[in-house]
């Protein structure tokens, strides 16, 4: 595969490019398109990858492959269903500790402020139900992505910043490592209608054609109704959009509105600029080029292609500060030798069957005890009595043929349960129980024993063992996304949008000395000053069940006198509600005082009345200033 050429110019207005845009088109199409093959070919290859399909079908219940016969049982207890809720339930149950910590003494107010426009974000975006879809895709495929990027149209047209949850086939990654900004690159795929393009790119979105294998127009009459899913051809489709169109065994209505696949390529490029001039790379007005010196790299910050289609929409550098693909891995289990991880229900559908194989024979067994089947000589009964005779009709009057015996008709036996059925149906529910790393409550209850809060508190502390090791790749990635944010929170963050989100409180000098849209303003560079920020997640921290220990001690503390109630506020997350409680325990400790003073002064005045002006004075003084007392 030939090397991708790289896109720049000579000078700042873009004129005098190193390829013809005709030459570029053609060279980076191929290029994409061969990469795009290898790369996915690589992901096809993964053991996980393989079982998304057999995955979602189990956790929605369609657990029992092939076709039975009607008479035969087919019952499903979704466990698995209850285990995948239960743990991610438990895995986004979180508290927001993490928060923005500065190097320098001299930007704690931006900190500070950072922390306040972060607190905002994350409630006015939903961040929280983003990450329960990122831990539900971690859980059941193994990996799951956030994707951050600033959307413009969020907010009526305002913009903000976007945190949107991506499954394993939404993101196909190129030459894996350790960490998903290790690899060599990644790509982002979706499907949008081409309007969309056209609005987002006018200069090349008129070029990008409808994809027959995401949408087929036909005529008036064979239209479909809204909310049908595309006429993918079944080996075109990856599991999820074969499961969301209903399985591959069913028919595939065409889409009234023409899609196009939209693809992001994040790229490392090494390349560097071995002309004898200076040249200029991206794009000068918008403030995402910049200028690089001969022998200097062309993409100090990565490179992004941008495709809608076989049309390249976009090349350049990417346009992010922080210079990382602007994505998150989430890996809940994570393995050194594959980058896609492993799945929670790998483990779990084996005894998922054993349950429903077992419930299966054992209501078989229950049906012909109900209804057993009759047996009788051939000659008992006549043809039509034989077509029409129910044997378990109540009531039923049968004549027989005296020659078929004594017992012309009559029950066969049905067969005993051994007791090691049920034990091995309780032995499967257990395990599977048990495979979550939480506590049953429901068996503990079961045997009439209500342990202490300490009994339960170290059973808990001794089961989660399972669960504390993917709660800390949850801390790992939550501090990928919050570096991104800090960086992404100074290069799009503006005055206006301050405001709307904090207010007043949330602006600091820096929204009044620099223009966040120019290159090298005064009197810093915002676009290397994001890096004197740290986003600080400490250890073990972030889940509320594991702060439980901490809260009881901080009680114990506090009625000891060793920590402030202000203290005790942080620890219980109603940091927000101190000044409002303490204001109001100052107006109920004057107002206590004042009666006290009132009841003192009654005695002493002989019973001539209290004296006006004096008592006047007394309540000035304590509720101007209630601690002076």
């Amino acid at each position: 595969m030939a090397a991708l050429p790289s896109w720049h110019s000579a000078d700042y207005a873009g004129s005098k490019f190193n390829l013809k845009v005709g030459d570029h088109q053609s060279i980076v199409r191929t290029w994409c398109n061969a990469m795009y093959d290898e790369a996915h070919s690589e992901m096809e290859a993964s053991e996980e990858y393989q079982n998304y399909e057999k995955y979602i079908r189990y956790l929605m219940g369609h657990q029992w492959a092939g076709r039975r016969p009607k008479y035969r049982a087919s019952p499903v207890d979704n466990r698995l269903w209850i285990n995948m809720v239960q743990l991610v339930s438990y895995l986004t149950d979180t508290r927001q500790t993490f928060e923005v910590r500065a190097e320098n003494t001299q930007h704690e107010k931006t900190a500070e402020t950072l922390n306040k426009r972060n607190s905002a974000w994350v409630i006015q975006r939903d961040c929280d139900m983003t990450t329960a879809m990122i831990c539900m895709y971690s859980a059941v495929c193994g990996v799951g992505y956030a994707r951050q990027i600033w959307e413009p149209e969020l907010d009526g047209g305002e913009g903000d910043i976007g945190m949107t949850a991506c499954g394993p086939t939404e993101v196909i990654m190129i030459k894996p490592s350790y960490d998903i900004q290790a690899a060599q690159g990644l790509i982002y795929e979706k499907v949008m209608p081409l309007t969309w393009f056209r609005q987002r790119y006018p200069l090349y979105g008129d070029l990008v054609q409808s994809d027959a294998e995401y949408s087929s127009v036909k005529s008036a009459a064979n239209l479909v109704t809204p909310g049908t899913m595309s006429n993918i051809p079944t080996d075109k489709q990856n599991p999820f959009e074969s499961f969301l169109s209903g399985f591959r065994n069913k028919p595939k209505p065409s889409s009234a509105i023409p899609m196009g696949k939209y693809r992001e390529f994040w790229l490392k490029d090494y390349q560097v600029n071995t002309s004898n001039a200076d040249v200029y790379v991206g794009n000068m007005a918008k403030g995402t080029g910049y200028m690089v010196q001969p022998g200097q790299r062309l993409y100090p910050r990565g490179r992004l292609i941008i495709m809608g289609g076989d049309v390249v929409l976009y090349d350049g550098p990417n346009p992010h500060w922080h210079g990382r693909f602007p994505f998150a891995a989430l890996r809940i289990n994570q393995l050194p030798w594959t980058w896609y991880g492993v799945s929670e229900l790998r483990n779990q559908i084996p005894l998922q069957d054993t349950m429903n194989n077992l419930m299966a024979g054992i209501l078989d067994i229950i049906k012909r005890a109900v209804n057993p089947p009759a047996q009788s000589p051939t000659n008992a009964f006549s043809d039509s009595q034989k077509r029409s005779m129910d044997p378990n009709m109540p009531g039923l009057k049968a004549y027989y043929n005296p020659a078929a015996g004594i017992n012309p008709l009559q029950y066969a036996p049905v067969p005993q349960l051994p007791p090691y059925v049920f034990q091995a149906l309780n032995w499967a529910k257990a395990e599977l129980s048990d495979q979550t790393g939480f506590i049953d409550m429901g068996a503990i209850a079961g045997k009439g024993l209500l342990p202490g809060a300490d009994t339960l508190e170290a059973l808990g502390q001794s089961q989660q063992t399972l669960v504390r090791l993917k709660v800390r790749y949850i801390e790992a990635f939550f501090r990928e996304i919050g570096e991104q944010w800090i960086a992404n929170a100074f290069q799009y963050y503006r005055t206006r949008r301050t405001l709307m989100s904090v207010g007043m409180d949330g602006l600091t000098w820096t929204d009044w000395t620099w223009d966040p849209q120019s290159l090298y303003p005064d009197p810093l560079n915002p676009s290397e000053h994001w890096r004197s920020f740290k986003w600080t997640i400490l250890p073990g921290t972030m889940l509320k069940s594991q702060r439980e220990p901490e809260r009881a001690m901080a009680f114990q503390l506090r009625r000891l006198g060793d920590i402030s109630r202000k203290h005790l506020y942080k620890i219980l997350d109603m940091e927000a509600t101190y000044d409002d409680v303490e204001k109001e325990l100052e107006r109920e400790g004057a107002q206590t005082i004042i009666n006290m003073l009132r009841q003192k002064m009654s005695g002493m005045d002989g019973g001539g009345g209290i004296n006006p002006a004096l008592l006047q004075e007394v309540n000035n003084a304590v509720m101007e200033k209630p601690n002076i007392l």
